[in-house]
């Protein structure tokens, strides 16, 4: 990702509320969204609009059948081939981005991005060849055809597509947040210099400042702790190099998941039943998904504590200017 773009996420997240994990990456998304143009804006939203007349027209019960089944037929030829235009588009999109994002130096992340690169190739094969099979025969698919075909588009959509596009949008997002850090260090530091200014010149003997400048740098020691926990994370779990050493870490996260997931469920047992004596543990192992939110979350600490500081260092800059300028 380009500096301009990291600094534009990064500020999004200073000067907004709270950060959830939602809110997160919404950020994330609308950037993606804004890289790719008003172009594709466009196009979803025509979509959705064709998709709504799609599901007025099943209602419509005064059109003759022939000319209803008709523009159904278009409506869904339009639909398939918006929905595969967009895919292709935000595939694209994200490849792109995840070309130009750079690794951590010093470590093998070599099957990292043979990882990413095989999630994304596949994914855009299948999109390239589903386009160039539906140009070929859309005009002559019936309609239960064009319903079949789009059924299969939707299933392999939300299926893998969208969590594999999430996953690996999660993963951009951890190898970026070391820059957003750079430049987050960087204001720790000019804020340390003036506080020792300020304490070194005898201006105030209150302690405030001080205690604010500590409280800004554990949020930001916290912020490194979560990133390089994610970073960890990511090296030894979304990698094509299976070795003994990714095995056993995939095998102890899985094993932390499942257990808080048993905490989890044995706590909302004890409100819904608590007079229950047994606990049931089916279902609980970690899915795939349970291991993107974990990443999710790991990253999306990291950026909480980074806002955290700022927030505190927006505190700080009154007294400091104060004392420093006056």
């Amino acid at each position: 990702m380009k500096t301009t773009n990291i600094k534009k996420i990064f500020f999004s997240i200073i000067f907004c509320g709270l950060l959830s994990a939602a809110f997160f990456f919404n950020i994330l998304k609308a950037n993606a969204q804004e890289q790719q143009g008003d172009s594709l804006s466009d196009l979803i939203s025509q979509t959705k609009d064709e998709v709504t007349q799609l599901l007025n027209l099943k209602d419509n019960t005064t059109l003759p059948s022939d000319q209803k089944q008709q523009q159904e037929t278009d409506l869904n030829i339009k639909i398939i081939s918006n929905v595969l235009n967009i895919s292709l588009s935000q595939v694209s999109s994200t490849i792109g981005q995840f070309s130009s994002t750079t690794a951590p130096q010093g470590e093998d992340w070599t099957g990292v991005y043979a990882y990413v690169n095989n999630l994304l190739n596949n994914d855009y094969q299948y999109y390239q060849t589903a386009q160039d099979e539906f140009s070929a025969s859309s005009t002559v698919m019936t309609l239960d055809q064009l319903k079949s075909f789009a059924k299969d588009l939707n299933d392999k959509k939300t299926n893998q597509t969208d969590e594999d596009l999430q996953r690996i949008n999660i993963i951009i997002a951890a190898l970026n947040t070391p820059d957003i850090l750079s430049i987050a260090d960087d204001r720790l530091v000019k804020v340390s210099s003036d506080v020792k200014k300020i304490y070194d010149r005898n201006m105030t003997k209150n302690q405030t400042l001080k205690d604010l400048y500590n409280q800004a740098s554990k949020y930001l020691s916290d912020a490194h702790d979560y990133n390089n926990q994610a970073l960890d994370m990511i090296l030894n779990t979304f990698t094509a190099s299976s070795t003994t050493s990714t095995k056993d870490y995939v095998a102890s996260l899985k094993d932390k998941i499942s257990k808080s997931k048993e905490v989890a469920a044995n706590a909302l047992s004890d409100i819904t039943s608590p007079d229950s004596t047994s606990s049931s543990t089916q279902n609980l192992s970690a899915t795939p998904r349970d291991i993107d939110n974990y990443l999710a979350n790991l990253v999306s600490n990291a950026y909480t504590n980074i806002k955290s500081a700022y927030d505190v260092f927006v505190k700080m800059s009154t007294n400091i200017n104060k004392y420093l300028n006056d």
